[in-house]
């Protein structure tokens, strides 16, 4: 369930590591060398050891992160992405849908992302027929976790229309090279009112490149708002989120807390 690790104790864990280092707390100075460290341990194949240091302090990757627009597998968005234009451009509704085809990219065809039993959050995070099927019917991503939306019968059934294929296609469909690890091909296939729809895209909404797919400030405050609309009320939570946003300002995250706190 945790994946690689819990980020938020990653992040803390981090923190808490610089301002340690920083008093003069000393710690495991091998631990990125050798073949069964830090690499081995969080399931990398590969690890470079020299690259590690380069420009350590000078270079920053945070332009490199990616949001998630849904709850899903971050390999399985950008086939939500192309299935949601098409279904909003052509207003399309579950009912006028016959068939889909989902391309996720090769790296799906793992045992792990076609058997979910959909029990736990995270079989319903990668499942990617229920996923297909809650944006089908138009269910905000917010609400893609709540319990009565994930025991829904409309959706089950929906989720028989959709057949999986990973994508194999070496010209068609290509992961990208070492400069953009993170650029996958992905495609959907859709039959609906007799005709016949496919798109693809190497990309995710929420990318910061290219610029088109990056995401603009507002979605991010949308999707925030939602998030916490059962703990905060509209205003407060648009609040926080410009505060976050202007965080350079804050002379103090106490503020912050507090706007927060229940």
């Amino acid at each position: 369930m945790t994946k690689y690790g819990p980020s938020g104790w990653g992040a803390q864990c981090g923190v808490t590591s610089a301002l340690l280092a920083e008093m003069g707390y000393t710690g495991d100075t091998d631990l990125f060398e050798g073949e069964l460290n830090f690499w081995r341990y969080t399931g990398q194949e590969q690890w470079k050891t020299a690259e590690l240091p380069a420009d350590l302090g000078i270079k920053w990757e945070g332009h490199h992160l990616r949001y998630k627009l849904y709850p899903s597998g971050g390999v399985l968005a950008g086939v939500l992405d192309k299935f949601i234009e098409i279904v909003e451009e052509n207003d399309f509704g579950p009912e006028d849908i016959e068939r889909i085809v989902a391309h996720p990219p090769a790296i799906v065809q793992n045992r792990l992302w076609r058997e979910n039993t959909l029990r736990t959050p995270e079989d319903y995070t990668f499942d990617l027929l229920y996923l297909i099927a809650c944006a089908a019917h138009r269910i905000d991503p917010v609400h893609w976790q709540d319990p009565e939306v994930r025991q829904d019968p409309r959706l089950r059934k929906f989720m028989q229309r959709i057949e999986f294929r990973t994508v194999i296609d070496e010209e068609d469909f290509i992961q990208a090279g070492p400069e953009d690890p993170r650029r996958f091909q992905m495609g959907i296939e859709i039959t609906a009112k007799g005709r016949d729809f496919k798109e693809k895209t190497p990309h995710v909404k929420g990318s910061w490149e290219p610029a088109e797919f990056r995401i603009t400030n507002d979605a991010l405050i949308r999707k925030f708002s939602g998030n916490v609309a059962k703990a905060l009320p509209l205003s407060k939570a648009n609040h926080v989120a410009q505060t976050m946003l202007e965080m350079e300002n804050l002379h103090s995250v106490a503020g912050l807390m507090e706007m927060i706190a229940p």
